[in-house]
């Protein structure tokens, strides 16, 4: 995967992320379009080479350089859920929860509504 492409992915996944923290607007998001897991997963592993050549270049006296910030690899899997499953009232995975027996531990895709404070940007 070229650099450029694999930065777009790593922008729209960091995006994903900082949305919900009041971080990003709505219109920084960009859809990613079809693209699996593990093209996901190499997008972070390229974006990693890069900061760890770049780490070399910072030691020149003088140097400037730029690091881009990779996501979790478990934030990785979440923003693939966003990207590639429907909004539905379904459950996808679910586990027990082995602190209260009555429960479970579950994972599902909804739609939520925008929050006035999230419109302004």
């Amino acid at each position: 995967m070229e650099l450029e492409r694999a930065l777009e992915v790593v922008a729209c996944i960091n995006a994903c992320v900082t949305y919900p923290m009041g971080l990003v607007s709505r219109d920084k998001i960009q859809p990613l379009g079809k693209i699996s897991l593990a093209e996901m997963l190499q997008a972070v592993e390229v974006v990693k080479a890069k900061n760890k050549s770049v780490e070399e270049e910072e030691r020149k006296p003088g140097a400037g350089y730029t690091t881009y910030t990779v996501p979790a690899e478990r934030l990785v899997a979440a923003a693939f859920v966003l990207n590639n499953y429907e909004p539905q009232h379904e459950v996808i995975v679910a586990k027990p929860d082995y602190l209260f027996s009555d429960n479970n531990i579950v994972l599902a895709v909804i739609r939520q509504p925008v929050m006035e404070d999230e419109d302004d940007g």
